[in-house]
């Protein structure tokens, strides 16, 4: 396994306890400051949560890839509160002009050059005589690929007017139910700092999923997911890989010069474009003074720290493509996961140095018993 330095499971669930104690602090010095918007901070003010990741290698050699998940659920539960409320309000005060019959019969007067055209216009202006769900609001959510991030606080606002309409808002009382949505963001217990559709994704599945899972007393949700391998095929992979990749360095160090000719002089840009460059060119400039050691004929060997940052970080590339495509017909060993959830409060670290523990052991011991069942089975 090498000289890998171990952290400790302590050590992980005190970063993950620090780390809820920031977020938490951070959100009550926000709210409670006159300021709409931090622009020192990364999501202008208000975290609904962070994720990174950990190794540890367990006693018994297992290297356990960690992903940690904590959920600022306090700020997420208020958020599906405030617009559940405001699907109530739309709801209560909804026009009672809509007349789906009076819709196509109107329908009737109008001339379409196909049926992909009728039922385009059907679709956008088709009133909805039910009342407004959540659910309709998820589905605004799906947004197509070709809506850039600029544009997609827009985008909504505009499919939730149309959605509006739909429903028999007009005019001013249209624009209200626009402008209450708008201003949900403002609330405090609630704020969003980066626009509608951040504040929206509450609504998504993955958002609805820890709301339900997270007990209703405490304010985080943290989701840890494990997966690792066995030690001994991981070895044999790894050794393998650094074999190819030691190889293949050699080789594109080896491949890494060009021949003196009366053509070339300080300034001359060198192409690498053949044999393993093929794929991706690299690119190198001849420095003054270079030449000067050389003879017509000679051959001009250079460094990897000969190249300029661009051409070092193509090579790069170009190695880990080329290992990948070596290391693509060989076996990679099975590997195992578990996902496991605690429901917490900030200040519940023991819980959380428990929880690491305990399902950091539990996973090994599934692990231990999964791959001694593999060899077993062979």
């Amino acid at each position: 396994m090498g000289n890998q330095q171990n952290k400790s499971t302590k050590y992980i669930s005190s970063d993950i306890f620090y780390q809820s104690k920031s977020i938490e602090k951070e959100y009550y010095q926000f709210i409670n400051g006159n300021d709409q918007v931090n622009n020192n901070h990364i999501t202008g003010g208000v975290s609904s949560g962070v994720s990174n990741s950990e190794t540890y290698v367990s006693k018994n050699g297992f290297k356990i890839d960690i992903w940690k998940d904590i959920n600022f659920i306090k700020l997420l539960r208020a958020r599906k509160e405030l617009i559940q409320d405001w699907v109530n309000k739309f709801n209560q005060n909804k026009p009672d002009n809509i007349s789906i019959a009076e819709f196509y019969q109107k329908m009737e007067s109008l001339k379409f050059n196909n049926y992909e055209q009728r039922q385009a216009y059907i679709r956008r202006y088709l009133p909805i005589d039910q009342d407004l769900k959540i659910e309709d609001l998820q589905e605004l959510m799906k947004i197509p690929g070709n809506v850039t991030w600029k544009k997609i606080n827009s985008y909504l606002i505009d499919k939730i007017t149309t959605l509006g309409e739909k429903h028999g808002y007009k005019d001013n009382e249209l624009d209200r139910q626009i402008y209450s949505l708008k201003k949900l963001l403002l609330e405090n217990e609630a704020r969003c700092t980066s626009g509608l559709h951040t504040f929206l994704k509450v609504l998504n599945q993955e958002n609805s999923n820890n709301l339900s899972i997270c007990d209703s007393d405490k304010d985080f949700l943290l989701s840890i997911s494990l997966s690792t391998t066995d030690p001994g095929e991981q070895e044999i992979y790894d050794k393998k890989k650094e074999e190819l990749t030691n190889s293949l360095q050699e080789k594109i160090d080896n491949s890494l010069k060009f021949e003196k000719n009366p053509y070339i002089k300080t300034g001359t840009t060198i192409l690498f474009a053949s044999g393993m460059f093929e794929k991706k060119h690299i690119k190198y400039e001849i420095p003054e003074g270079l030449l000067e050691k050389y003879q017509i004929g000679d051959i001009i060997k250079i460094s990897r720290q000969d190249l300029d940052f661009d051409n070092r970080l193509n090579l790069n590339f170009l190695e880990e493509d080329l290992v990948d495509n070596e290391m693509k017909d060989i076996k990679k060993p099975i590997k195992i996961k578990n996902k496991y959830y605690l429901s917490f409060n900030s200040e519940d670290q023991e819980s959380i140095d428990n929880f690491i523990e305990e399902s950091i052991y539990k996973f090994t011991e599934e692990a231990t018993s999964f791959f001694k069942s593999t060899v077993n089975s062979v």
